[in-house]
């Protein structure tokens, strides 16, 4: 066998390709943890910026935010020309491929109602936890990152300082801050990555109690006022890989300097669980970090390149000819060459420019004496290569000027639909990227909630008719055999004008049914919306009705799952027959007849409380004296059918008694 080093490109025999001493494991003592987790760091740093990494990163960063002249020599009268064209190109990118966050699809492990219903609100759970905690806006800084830095950084983590019962935590991670091992390919685990955090020396005693005084020993600090207390410093955060026995796990570490302030196995899964409660979403366990990966070869798990990188000299190129124009512009007027003989060197150091300016020379011919140069011609080309450059770079981002919302020179609206759809879909494989990234994100969100969401957490979501909604997570409600999945395409822009005219086009000609029309155009709950239009044709009254059961379905679905923990759950305040029926239907599925016996219990003394409160309730409707309003309507109705029947030729009827509103009692 060969193997190919990477810093080299040479080939090399089969044996030892890297040497990291010993192996990884929890059980080491500090020295050697501090001693192996040093070395690794080190060798892997050290093999990154030997590909360039550090000078490229700094460079792409440079050339973004328009720094792009460093180390260009520069006369007094030579013009600081900057045409930037790097950063609108990657801002439309990332404002493209990111417009929303991509949306979860979770699947139930069963196929019954109830599956589907809880598979649902896990669904509506991850999209409102992303709204609530601003995701989206953490993928575009990871979007940029990947464009600026080769790689995009994700991290998850729990923060039980966070609500009242702690709250997982979604932040994008500086990639500089980031070493991963050297080894590592994409898509894969890798063996070690190591992250530097920052924080107070009393954020650390606050993490890590029970090395109080060795962190206090390690800054110098004696008293422990506020002031020292409040030293700012780095320290490192590593995950790491090793075996137990013959099963993979994953540990983490903090360490400064020497110190190992703590360790320990992966606190993000549940060691040998196997009650509902305390399994795994995820196969095995893994580190907590998401990264995003684009221009790979297969390679490294760093990104080979980047398109900044690739677009730098061309914006140099754009940058050298702006600048030559502009001085050409500038010299337009010429200069003046003057003869030694008719001005002194004096005088002609005065001369400024102005047109109004009067020269006077001690000359016979004064076209001997003074005369102006005309600047030279700019060849055609300049101009030319200045505007390939630019067109070039919008190119290579697939960002011309329909996706920076600029004004293009097409001359119809559907030439620049075209042009639209074209840079969309050069931007496919990006897109691809951050989809990617999503669902490996959601994947690892699931397996977070089942650790550590075991009280209930509630997320409210817009329901239908623009009502608002909750749903509850915890973690036995994330069944065993669920599966999430990012819908291809759901982080794009909604506004497709060119594709949404299309299915237009096809409805108005009855070419395409509805269902297939909604899911096409993207409608959320496409075949709920295509009952509700099929019942509001066949029967518009029924309507109301509909909503009104699905509302009390809806409270009487939270009711079972509630009373499924074993908690007591209180009577609705307003029972209908159609709330009763759900209730009952429940207590003849499979699913009831797994419950434990106590369980039981709980369901059927909660339908008989709540039908015993709805047969009190239609007892009284019915023992009710009318009120006021409601014997005027009968009189209304009453002398209604009397005009009818009389214009109808019957016999006129008896004479009739209004009815009296109910006389207060004395």
């Amino acid at each position: 066998m060969q193997y190919i080093e990477p810093q080299t490109g040479q080939t090399q025999q089969e044996g030892i390709v890297s040497d990291y001493g010993n192996v990884f494991d929890l059980t080491l003592k500090d020295s050697e943890i501090i001693a192996l987790t040093n070395k690794m760091i080190a060798d892997s740093e050290s093999f990154w910026n030997g590909l360039g990494l550090k000078e490229a990163r700094e460079k792409n960063l440079r050339y973004w935010k328009g720094d792009q002249l460093k180390g260009l020599q520069f006369y007094n009268h030579n013009v600081r020309y900057v045409d930037n064209r790097i950063f609108p190109s990657t801002e439309t990118i990332v404002a493209t491929v990111c417009a929303r966050m991509p949306y979860p699809e979770v699947f139930p492990d069963q196929n019954t109602q109830t599956s589907t219903i809880i598979a649902k609100d896990v669904s509506k759970a991850l999209v409102a936890y992303t709204e609530n905690n601003e995701v989206a806006d953490t993928f575009q800084f990871a979007l940029r990152h990947l464009l600026t830095d080769r790689i995009g950084w994700i991290k998850l983590r729990f923060d039980d300082s966070l609500g009242k019962n702690g709250e997982i935590v979604t932040e994008y991670v500086l990639p500089e801050d980031i070493v991963v091992d050297k080894e590592a390919k994409p898509g894969t685990n890798p063996r070690f990555l190591s992250q530097v955090l920052r924080g107070t020396v009393e954020d650390l005693i606050k993490k890590f109690p029970e090395k109080e005084q060795e962190i206090l020993k390690k800054f110098g600090i004696i008293r422990g006022t506020k002031g020292q207390l409040g030293k700012f410093v780095a320290y490192k955060e590593v995950w790491f890989t090793y075996y137990d026995g013959d099963k993979k796990q994953e540990a983490v570490c903090w360490r400064y300097d020497d110190l190992i302030m703590g360790k320990m196995k992966n606190p993000n899964w549940n060691e040998g669980g196997n009650n509902e409660i305390t399994k795994n979403f995820l196969n095995h366990p893994l580190k907590p970090f998401i990264p995003l990966n684009y221009l790979n070869s297969g390679r490294y798990f760093i990104d080979d390149t980047s398109i900044i990188e690739q677009a730098i000299p061309l914006q140099d190129v754009l940058n050298k000819r702006g600048r030559q124009i502009i001085e050409n512009a500038d010299s337009a007027n010429g200069g003046w060459v003057l003869s030694s003989k008719a001005i002194t060197a004096e005088n002609a150091s005065e001369l400024i420019g102005d047109p109004n300016e009067k020269v006077l020379v001690n000359a016979d011919d004064v076209r001997t004496a003074v005369a102006r140069t005309g600047a030279p011609s700019l060849p055609s080309y300049v101009l030319e290569d200045k505007i390939d450059a630019r067109n070039e770079i919008d190119n290579m981002f697939a960002t011309n000027k329909v996706a920076r919302g600029e004004t293009s020179g097409n001359r119809t609206l559907g030439q620049d639909q075209i042009q639209l759809a074209q840079d969309t879909g050069r931007q496919n494989q990006l897109m691809r990227a951050v989809e990617k990234a999503a669902n490996r994100y959601y994947k690892f969100l699931l397996q977070m909630m089942k650790v550590y969401y075991t009280e209930d957490h509630w997320f409210m979501i817009t329901g239908r008719n623009g009502l608002f909604d909750s749903v509850v997570l915890r973690a036995d409600i994330i069944k065993d055999g669920m599966d999430v999945r990012v819908k291809a395409g759901s982080s794009l822009p909604l506004d497709k004008v060119s594709e949404k005219q299309m299915y237009a086009d096809l409805a108005a000609q009855k070419m395409i049914d509805p269902l297939t029309l909604m899911e096409e155009l993207g409608v959320p709950e496409p075949k709920d919306k295509l009952e509700r239009l099929v019942q509001w044709t066949l029967d518009p009254m029924s309507m109301l009705q509909m909503i009104d059961k699905e509302k009390w379905d809806r409270e009487a679905f939270m009711d079972i799952q509630i009373l499924n923990r074993g908690v007591i759950a209180p009577p609705t305040e307003e029972v209908t027959e159609e709330h009763l029926a759900y209730h009952n239907e429940y207590l003849k599925s499979g699913e009831y007849r797994k419950q434990k016996d106590n369980i039981k219990q709980n369901h059927v003394n909660h339908v008989a409380l709540e039908a015993e409160e709805l047969r009190r309730t239609l007892l009284l409707e019915e023992t009710q004296m009318p009120t006021a309003e409601e014997v005027q309507a009968g009189n209304q109705q009453m002398d209604q059918a009397s005009m009818q029947d009389q214009a109808m030729g019957g016999m006129p009827p008896q004479e009739k008694q209004p009815l009296q509103p109910p006389q207060p009692m004395v």
